[in-house]
């Protein structure tokens, strides 16, 4: 994961003042926490998204799994019952 570097604006040493009041450097921490608190909440949103389609897709495969059993069982069958009129023919 990468960090995001915030803009230079927000970096009092870069544009040429002195040292920062609490106030300031208070404001600072609390607009990068916002931010990084919406950033989370878009990933988090983007994965339950992402969890819903993975649900749906692993239903689809689920139910092609189904017919795919269902169609061997009858593959058997007929098979049994090819083999049983070939050893018949046989005989």
């Amino acid at each position: 994961m990468s960090f995001y570097k915030f803009p230079s604006v927000w970096n009092f040493k870069e544009r040429g003042r002195g040292p920062p009041n609490k106030w300031a450097v208070r404001m600072k921490m609390e607009i990068k926490n916002v931010y990084v608190a919406g950033l989370i909440g878009k990933r988090l949103q983007e994965l339950e998204t992402l969890q819903s389609r993975c649900h749906t897709f692993i239903d689809i495969l689920q139910k092609d799994l189904d017919v795919v059993k269902q169609n061997l069982k009858e593959y058997q069958a007929e098979q049994k019952e090819l083999d049983g009129f070939l050893k018949k023919e046989r005989r």
